[in-house]
């Protein structure tokens, strides 16, 4: 990414470290992709209703912006997805925040997966669920569309039952 000096303000305004305008829920969905977020909202919506979450990844990359996030909102979750293109270094200080939440003495479940058709093992690893079930949830984004994206919403349904059988094909 670029920054063009003739954009007066622009740096100045990245200084900023506003808060996630959010309240706690039970289901987090955060990704940096408008599209995942769109498609999240509009079939994870019906399903989960107020319990659901979504929030844009980017402000994410700020330390402060983050820690608060993770501190006041994550911290109260019972389960996160976490959908993030560029990897651990794009968001080190998110990441830095989620490795705190696995310290709770009840953590949320938690699945960390790439935002790109290429699997990041080292983001999986963030999460607390078994590598296959990590797996299975990021090939319905992988593969894309309104039917996968329900799939994966059915997916964490069943997860919040504490059933970690059945999923969707």
């Amino acid at each position: 990414m670029h920054r063009i000096a003739t954009q007066n303000g622009l740096l100045s305004a990245e200084l900023r470290h506003e808060r996630v305008n959010q309240t706690p829920g039970e289901i987090f969905f955060v990704s940096a992709a408008d599209t995942d977020l769109a498609c999240v909202a509009q079939t994870w919506g019906p399903l989960f209703g107020k319990r659901l979450r979504i929030t844009h990844a980017l402000p994410l990359q700020k330390p402060v912006v983050a820690e608060d996030y993770c501190n006041r909102l994550l911290s109260q979750a019972k389960i996160i997805v976490l959908r993030l293109l560029g990897g651990k270094s794009y968001f080190p200080h998110l990441m830095e925040g989620i490795l705190n939440l696995k310290t709770l003495q009840t953590p949320p479940g938690m699945l960390v997966i790439s935002g790109t058709d290429h699997w990041d093992a080292e983001l999986s690893q963030y999460g607390n669920f078994e590598e296959s079930l990590v797996r299975h949830v990021y090939d319905y984004f992988k593969e894309g569309g309104l039917e996968n994206f329900r799939y994966a919403g059915e997916c964490l349904r069943l997860l919040l039952e504490k059933n970690l059988n059945n999923f969707p094909p």
